[in-house]
C-alpha cells in the first residue's frame, strides 16, 4: 500500500486512525480503546501470559502496579477509604482513567503518615 489512508470504521467505542508512514514503510494504525478497569486488567494479563508464553519467562519491568482491589485487599480498607487515601495524597498513576498503586511507595507513605499523626497527638 502507498502512502495513501483508506477509510476506517469506527466499532463500538473503538476509534481506528491511520498513522502517516513512509510510502516503504508497512501500513499503521493506531487504535484507541475505552476499557473499564477490569477489563483493562484482564486484557493486561492476558497479553502478559502470552509474552510468557512465546519467551518462556516473563518481561522485566518496573515495579508491578496494583489495581484498586488488589490496593485494598493489601491493606484491608474498603474502595471508598482508598479514593480518599487518594485525595490525601496515596501515590498512584493513572492507565488511563484506572488508579495503579506502586506497593512500595504507597507503604513509605502509608508509614510517613503514620508518624505525622503519632507526632501530632503526644
Amino acid at each position: 500500500m502507498s502512502g495513501a489512508t483508506r477509510p476506517v470504521r469506527a466499532v463500538s467505542g473503538a476509534r481506528v486512525t491511520p498513522l502517516s508512514a513512509p510510502p516503504t514503510a508497512a501500513p499503521s494504525i493506531a487504535i484507541e480503546l475505552r476499557l473499564s478497569a477490569d477489563t483493562l486488567d484482564t486484557l493486561s494479563r492476558f497479553i502478559r501470559d502470552q509474552i510468557v508464553a512465546e519467551l518462556g519467562t516473563a518481561p522485566t519491568t518496573g515495579p508491578s502496579l496494583l489495581t484498586i482491589q488488589e490496593t485494598c485487599r493489601r491493606y484491608k480498607i474498603t474502595a471508598p477509604t482508598l479514593s480518599r487515601m487518594r485525595r490525601e495524597g496515596m501515590p498512584h498513576v493513572l492507565i488511563g482513567d484506572a488508579p495503579r498503586f506502586d506497593p512500595g511507595k504507597c507503604d513509605e507513605w502509608l508509614e510517613a503518615r503514620a508518624r505525622r499523626e503519632s507526632t501530632s497527638t503526644t
